[in-house]
């Protein structure tokens, strides 16, 4: 009994010692033991890109055009129509008729549209620009005009884009009624904006899907009350309130374009050069004949240009905007390579100035006042393959 008893003993101990040999293989050490899983997490990345699309993301028209050629454009300025039988008094009559008209017959079939037509024939453009000016409001209070310009642009069956001049909004129908006409023409493209003035906008000008140029329309403002009976705009005008009478390119209009161009190129995947477009010329001009030229502004009536790429002539020397240089300076950081605009009338100039070109529109037609030999229309021809640009006045072959 006693050795049964060892015997079942021994065999417990041993199994004992068994699983603890085991147990002892199996348990790891701590510095043996598995890593905490953690669920792994993307990677942050930026929200992606919107791609270019007309009305989306800063881009208000995209303007595509055939691959294969260069792009033109045609720059129309201040034809500044008028009416003498909607003169608002007398005064205002004997005013328009003696210092514009004389016994010529206020007629614009024969004074302004047979000019465009000429330029528009020999130009063939993609693109119509306005730079201001179309009517003088203050003889086009029933509207007419404003309508028969309009549709003559339409009827050529190309995109054509407007910005108003100092004269325009003075139409006793209203700046309301005036973009109403042309958001209803089939051709024209604009916008009014969310900015200082009313017409404001952007243009993509893109070429076999590749975005080429991009345009800034820019509402210069300066449509006024003037203490002449009839004269400007008046008290009572149903839009007054949307008009900045005091001339200029506003702050708001520079950071709109700001923001607005760095959405395009960040959709575009590039920055692009940038033409400008707007009706009253820019101080740059004034340094540029003083700094560059040397010229003592008191003592000339006249500047001409015909070196370096310069071209053109200065008569007029009285009307200027962004006199601090903020507008042209924030442009030109953005990538502005050219300036087009226009109001005064005899002058032709397109010069360069620190790296932007600028340049006066030819004065369209025989409206008001004008220079003998220097009316037609302005081309801007985009070359297909460098991207570079040049600037050619239409001069018109129209004898009389």
């Amino acid at each position: 009994m006693k050795k049964r008893t060892l015997r079942l003993t021994a065999l417990l101990l041993l199994l004992v010692l068994t699983l603890s040999a085991v147990s002892c293989q199996t348990k790891k050490t701590p510095s043996e033991t598995e890593p905490e899983t953690v669920p792994a997490t993307e990677p942050e990345t930026d929200p992606p890109v919107p791609p270019l699309e007309a009305g989306k993301n800063g881009c208000d028209f995209i303007l595509d055009i055939p691959a294969g050629r260069d792009i033109k454009i045609l720059q129309f300025t201040d034809t500044q129509t008028v009416d003498l039988k909607q003169a608002r008094n007398s005064i205002r009559l004997n005013d328009l008729t003696a210092v514009y008209y004389g016994t010529r017959k206020c007629d614009s079939e024969v004074l302004c549209y047979r000019y465009m037509d000429e330029a528009v024939e020999k130009s063939q453009p993609d693109l119509i620009v306005l730079t201001g000016d179309i009517v003088y409001g203050e003889a086009d209070d029933e509207g007419t005009l404003w309508m028969e310009i309009c549709d003559r642009l339409d009827s050529y069956g190309i995109p054509w884009a407007p910005v108003f001049g100092n004269h325009d909004n003075e139409s006793a129908m209203g700046v309301s009624w005036q973009i109403e006409y042309l958001l209803a023409c089939k051709y024209c493209l604009f916008r009014q904006g969310d900015v200082t003035g009313n017409s404001n906008y952007n243009i993509v000008v893109r070429q076999g899907g590749e975005a080429k140029y991009l345009l800034y329309l820019l509402d210069s403002n300066g449509c006024h009350e003037i203490d002449h009976p009839g004269e400007g705009i008046q008290p009572d005008n149903p839009d007054i309130d949307l008009i900045q009478q005091k001339q200029g390119i506003y702050p708001d209009q520079i950071k709109w374009m700001e923001d607005s161009a760095e959405k395009i190129f960040a959709s575009a995947g590039k920055r692009l050069p940038i033409l400008s477009f707007f009706h009253i010329p820019p101080k740059a001009l004034e340094r540029l004949m003083t700094d560059d030229y040397g010229l003592d502004l008191n003592k000339i009536s006249h500047a001409k240009f015909g070196s370096d790429g310069d071209f053109g002539d200065i008569y007029e020397f009285a009307t200027k905007i962004d006199r601090d240089m903020s507008f042209f300076n924030a442009a030109k950081a953005l990538g502005t390579v050219g300036m087009f605009f226009g109001h005064e009338h005899t002058n032709d100039a397109s010069v360069v100035y620190d790296g932007v070109r600028l340049t006066f529109g030819l004065k369209t037609g025989t409206h008001t006042y004008w220079r003998n030999g220097h009316i037609g229309g302005t081309q801007i021809v985009i070359d297909e393959n460098d991207n570079t640009f040049e600037v050619e006045h239409l001069y018109s072959d129209i004898k009389k």
